[in-house]
C-alpha cells in the first residue's frame, strides 16, 4: 500500500502540458463558465485535476478492481482499463448527482446506482427493483 502512496504522490507533482493548459482553458472560456484567467485559477484547477487522476491509486479504488461478485463470479480489472474523467460544469446549486439507470459493475438493468451530493454531504445509494 505504501507503493499506491507513491504513486499517487508522483501524479501530485506533475505539470500541465502546455497543449493541456491552452485546451482546457480554451474550453472553460467557449462553454461561458465564470472562469478567471489568472494563475491561481489555473492552479486550482491544476490541483484538482491531479487529484482525480491521483485518485485510481487510492486503496479502494485499488482494492475495488477485484470484485468478488459471488462465490464464482470474481470481476477483475486491469489498471489500464481504469481511465479517470472528470466532467467540468458550472455550478448552479447545492444539490449534484449521477444516476446510473443499471449497475455500472454488473450491467444490471435491474439495479440503479446513484451518486449524489447534497451541500458538503457526499452519499452513495443503490436501489433494487
Amino acid at each position: 500500500m505504501a507503493r499506491l502512496k507513491e504513486i499517487q504522490e508522483a501524479v501530485l507533482q506533475m505539470s500541465a502540458p502546455k497543449a493541456l493548459r491552452n485546451e482546457l482553458i480554451h474550453k472553460l472560456r467557449s462553454e461561458r463558465m465564470s472562469y478567471h484567467e489568472d494563475e491561481s485559477s489555473w492552479n486550482r484547477s491544476w490541483v484538482a485535476i491531479k487529484k482525480l487522476w491521483a485518485s485510481k491509486w487510492n486503496v479502494r479504488a485499488y482494492v475495488s478492481r477485484k470484485l468478488e461478485l459471488t462465490h464464482d463470479v470474481v470481476l477483475e480489472l486491469t489498471h489500464d482499463a481504469v481511465c479517470m474523467s472528470m466532467l467540468v460544469q458550472e455550478s448552479c446549486g447545492d444539490y449534484a448527482f449521477v444516476i446510473h439507470t443499471k449497475n455500472p459493475v454488473t450491467g444490471d438493468p435491474s439495479e440503479i446506482h446513484t451518486r449524489g451530493k447534497l451541500k458538503d454531504l457526499a452519499s452513495f445509494l443503490c436501489f433494487s427493483e
